[in-house]
């Protein structure tokens, strides 16, 4: 079972997701790995640790089990009696307002939300997709990098969102698929080293998380004409241009618009 926890949590907050999930297993990069440590020590039931490689050069933590050996075990797993409708992820909110309260999602639930996204966003296997948002969020995680593995895609990750790194990545990769907050894209289109050359093979061109102004949406037509833009998870304020197609997101009750 999945239970993806926001790493700018104190160890206290993270405790306490690990101690209402049940969890007893914790992967961790270098970086976040004294976090890690901190939290489990808090009345948790974590009696293992992953270390995963970072994006940067890092070292395995002492202590931990490292995620390449484990990839590259070959023993046969042992048979587990799954059913599609046991817990295969526990989300939890920000709680802003109370404490977290995990959201349970079967197997089910998952691998549906995966076939409408792969339907409605139309998620290929030919496709190169750049994931750039924390995948402790479910847009990120669920949305597209999901269903993105399900369907057999290409992928990269970064955990750095700045204009320098994705537009290094877009370019070196010939990403073809990408999605990002308005925000994000609007600092691509302001940053002196966008140029349009570079994003030659990006096909598929997604926001959501918060209104894109319609003047940015012109200028992406203009400068990045060959990309389609998808909106997935409209806010409910969001008032559409004129002459755009709507079409049922795969992310919320919400629709979402095509251009």
């Amino acid at each position: 079972m999945l239970v993806p926890i926001n790493f700018m949590l104190k160890a206290e907050e993270v405790a306490y997701i690990l101690r209402h999930a049940g969890a007893r297993t914790l992967a961790t990069d270098s970086g976040l790995a004294g976090l890690a440590r901190d939290a489990a020590a808090l009345d948790t039931q974590v009696g293992q640790f992953i270390w995963l490689p970072s994006e940067d050069p890092s070292e395995p933590v002492d202590g931990m089990h490292r995620f390449e050996d484990l990839a590259a075990c070959t023993d046969p797993l042992p048979p587990v009696g799954t059913q599609s409708t046991d817990l295969a992820q526990i989300v939890y909110t920000s709680g802003t307002e109370s404490m977290p309260k995990g959201a349970m999602l079967t197997h089910d639930a998952v691998l549906w939300q995966y076939v409408s996204c792969v339907i409605n966003a139309e998620i290929a296997e030919q496709d190169r997709t750049l994931h750039a948002l924390p995948l402790y969020h479910c847009a990120q995680l669920d949305v597209f990098f999901g269903p993105s593995i399900y369907i057999g895609s290409s992928n990269v990750i970064t955990g750095k969102p700045t204009p320098d790194n994705l537009l290094t990545l877009l370019e070196q990769h010939q990403i073809t698929s990408f999605f990002a907050p308005p925000t994000v894209w609007i600092a691509l289109l302001r940053s002196p080293l966008f140029d349009a050359d570079r994003l030659a093979h990006l096909a598929k061109g997604y926001y959501g998380a918060s209104i894109m102004p319609v003047e940015v949406l012109k200028e992406l037509a203009s400068r990045l004409p060959r990309v389609r833009r998808t909106c997935m998870a409209r806010p409910k304020s969001h008032r559409w241009p004129p002459c755009s197609r709507r079409r049922t997101s795969c992310a919320s009750p919400a629709r979402a618009a095509r251009r």
